[in-house]
């Protein structure tokens, strides 16, 4: 190896890492026209000096192309923006794991740990963080704590936090700067050690979070969390075991249908809904329940309130629910008060022994008929799950149709949410209905596509109405022997019609 002349300085060996940040550095100061080897003062750019003693001069033409090869961060202006939360504190109580004999307990020699209560608590604040000298920043204080006693603390700088959620195992925390910080715990102890470790890096979503929900799955051990983002936008990720998207889209689409369905149009001041819950069921739907108050401005008031009425939103109510068709990327509607005028309708709690999901869902925005458009009249609706005169003598009107319509909205509701009981209950409300009515014609088709099926299908995604032998495992000659044929026979003028469905079951 060849001695190095005097004087000459050994030169430093290359690092990658460092020579590939340092080009991405002046590539990026490249594209905004500035050269990053030897960087200019602002006389000399306004002079055309573009390197050494070398003066160019820049056309207008030239000047515009730079500015146009600079792309600035340009926001939608007038797109809507769903607020998030401005609350100081955001508080969840961390549920504990069943109780370990086995495993050693640090608590035990402190309180009893299974009766202990742990919450966690983020407080937004702007302070100066310990150690800085700068000015005062945002800040959320996130703590644990034991029956009120603050056991573990953490500091997010620079933020809000504007959503926490928690399970057995995670807990998340959503802010304002569009993030979601991650924290662990001990896998045997649990939320018992009132202890937390950020498990991940802050998971980066670029708008504010405005709703985030955890779900855990006792069984499989699987996490999922659904995020909700300022643009609308929503994913569905799984956590544990792995970091994993599931599906993602829009919420929307459903506000702008509560609105147009309210207001007729979309206003730049128009107020969206407010996302009253957003959650994964235990049959893995997304539900989603939106809440919408009456308008405010003047106008939209005396367009919704002629004549002095009462404030209403139109005729869905309210509060309005809808659950996620994945593979068709959309949201169905599933409750809401569009059907306050049926007879099988009623603004008190379900009281029916299979009180499933649907039932559920529609007693959550019950609530929100009192803001619907359509007001039963005292004498417009018998209740108490009988038909109107006008459906009794046969005629085509009145609440008869809103009462059939009704029933099978609850049936393709059900069948989409995969709730049988519920299907059944919905069914035997449709056959009354057109059985007391002496609907005939219906009666009869109806009975055709029950009976008419083929026993090389499996399943259809039109329920009853296809050739498929079962409806949600439910067989339909037996559901025509069981459900059809007795609501049939109470009434007398549709006796040969029974007759004719049961003469022509004992032949299949």
């Amino acid at each position: 190896m060849e001695k190095m002349a005097k004087g000459q300085k050994k030169k430093k060996s290359s690092d990658p890492t460092r020579d590939a940040l340092d080009s991405a550095a002046k590539a990026a100061s490249a594209a905004e026209g500035i050269s990053a080897a030897s960087p200019k003062r602002p006389s000399q750019i306004a002079r055309g000096d573009v390197g050494g003693n070398e003066q160019a001069a820049i056309s207008p033409h030239q000047g515009r192309k730079r500015q146009q090869d600079v792309t600035p961060f340009v926001t939608q202006i007038g797109a809507p923006q769903i607020p998030h939360s401005t609350n100081r504190i955001h508080s969840v109580e961390l549920p504990l794991p069943p109780r370990d004999d086995s495993s050693m307990d640090i608590t035990r020699d402190t309180e009893d740990s299974d009766s202990a209560k742990i919450t966690a608590d983020c407080t937004n604040t702007t302070r100066t963080p310990k150690g800085s000298s700068g000015q005062p920043v945002s800040c959320a204080m996130l703590s644990i704590s034991r029956n009120g006693k603050a056991l573990w603390k953490d500091e997010i700088t620079g933020t809000s936090c504007s959503t926490i959620a928690g399970t057995q195992k995670v807990l998340a925390v959503g802010t304002t700067d569009g993030a979601v910080y991650l924290y662990g715990t001990s896998p045997g102890l649990g939320w018992k050690s009132a202890m937390a470790v950020r498990s991940h890096p802050p998971l980066i979503f670029g708008q504010a979070i405005v709703s985030m929900q955890l779900k855990e799955d006792t069984t499989s051990h699987q996490v999922e969390m659904v995020v909700v983002t300022s643009d609308g936008s929503f994913g569905v990720y799984l956590l544990v075991p792995e970091l994993k998207l599931r599906y993602k889209g829009s919420i929307m689409p459903a506000m702008t249908h509560m609105i147009l369905a309210s207001f007729g149009t979309v206003k730049s001041d128009t107020v969206l809904p407010k996302l009253a819950r957003i959650q994964i069921t235990d049959t893995n739907h997304l539900l989603m329940v939106l809440s919408l108050q009456p308008a405010t401005s003047r106008a939209d008031e005396l367009r919704t309130r002629p004549n002095g009425a009462t404030p209403s939103v139109g005729v869905g109510g309210g509060l309005q629910a809808f659950v996620y068709k994945r593979p068709m990327e959309l949201w169905m509607r599933v409750a809401d008060s569009r059907f306050v005028l049926s007879d099988f309708y009623s603004p008190l709690p379900t009281k029916t022994a299979a009180r499933g999901m649907l039932h559920k869902i529609e007693d959550s925005v019950k609530s929100g008929s009192v803001l619907s458009s359509l007001k039963p009249s005292h004498g417009g609706r018998s209740g108490g799950h009988q038909t109107s005169v006008l459906f009794q003598n046969g005629e085509i009107g009145g609440s008869n149709i809103v009462t059939r319509s009704h029933c099978e909205d609850r049936m393709a509701c059900a069948a989409a949410l995969g709730s049988v009981e519920e299907f059944k209950i919905w069914f035997v409300r449709y056959i009354q209905t057109l059985s007391k009515g002496g609907h005939v014609d219906q009666l009869r088709l109806l009975v055709d596509m029950m009976l008419n099926y083929n026993d090389s299908l499996t399943t259809h995604s039109w329920w009853w109405l296809s050739l498929a032998p079962a409806v949600l495992n439910l067989d339909r000659k037996d559901m025509v022997r069981s459900l059809v044929i007795p609501e049939m026979s109470k009434n007398r003028a549709l006796q040969r019609l029974t007759n004719e469905i049961v003469m022509e079951l004992d032949m299949r």
